[in-house]
């Protein structure tokens, strides 16, 4: 409740930029990011393309909405 299209694509940008930093950390503390199984990077990458997907698609959603208050 008292949810829109905006917050929840603030929501899900922030939890993909935290994904990456922890990805980004992990990887950078070798010099080769294989200290993780492959499953493991590939499941982060997976997350991390699904977060980038659904902040985008509540994007449109919030400028479609915002578009529509004004012709109102």
């Amino acid at each position: 409740p008292g949810e829109n299209p905006l917050s929840l694509a603030v929501q899900r940008a922030a939890q993909l930029h935290g994904l990456l930093l922890m990805a980004s950390d992990h990887g950078a503390s070798s010099l080769e990011p294989v200290d993780l199984e492959q499953g493991t990077w590939e499941s982060l990458l997976s997350l991390a393309a699904w977060l980038a997907h659904e902040t985008q698609v509540l994007s449109e959603l919030a400028m479609l909405q915002g578009q529509a208050l004004q012709t109102d």
